[in-house]
């Protein structure tokens, strides 16, 4: 198993070992996300969809993904590194990660960034899913609307409209 223990600092979310397959996803109302305890995500999948790709990512995201070998999550994953050279997620090792100087999601097997989230998924009622959902980036992890400064999007999201924070 590979280690990055003393590489950088990693700040854990959760101490829950829970390994998906890349074909299982998870409800996006499970409890990881930070929603705010009066307010309910009704798992539109708006936000995924409207923010759910070009996002620039951190460091600490890429490291449970190189432990557990995930490259299905790799592969979507664009860095440039310290001398400009742009690669794959899937081409940077654990010494590579303080030469990281940008992080982006998501790019398709060919390097093309993508139009939308490739583990963005909906059930057979309409519910949004996430198929990395125990190990989705921080970027995604941490958005919640309500508590978002963009009009344009608050308005937009049917929790926000339900029940104003």
């Amino acid at each position: 198993m590979l280690s990055l223990t003393g590489v950088i600092p990693v700040v854990r979310l959760s101490q829950r070992k829970i390994v998906k397959t890349p074909d299982t996803y998870i409800p996006l109302s499970s409890g990881v996300n930070n929603v705010a305890a009066d307010q309910v995500c009704l798992q539109c999948g708006k936000c995924c969809e409207r923010w759910g790709w070009d996002q620039k990512g951190i460091v600490e995201d890429l490291i449970p993904w190189l432990e557990k070998n995930r490259t299905d999550i790799l592969q979507h994953v664009s860095i440039r590194l310290s001398n400009g050279k742009r690669v794959s997620g899937t081409d940077i090792t654990a010494g590579d990660l303080p030469r990281i100087i940008r992080i982006y999601y998501w790019q398709d097997t060919a390097g093309r960034k993508m139009r939308e989230c490739p583990f963005f998924r909906r059930d057979d009622e309409g519910k949004a899913l996430c198929g990395i959902h125990d190990v989705k980036p921080r970027v995604c992890r941490e958005f919640t609307p309500w508590t978002w400064q963009n009009h344009e999007f608050y308005g937009n999201c049917p929790a926000c409209r339900e029940k104003t924070p």
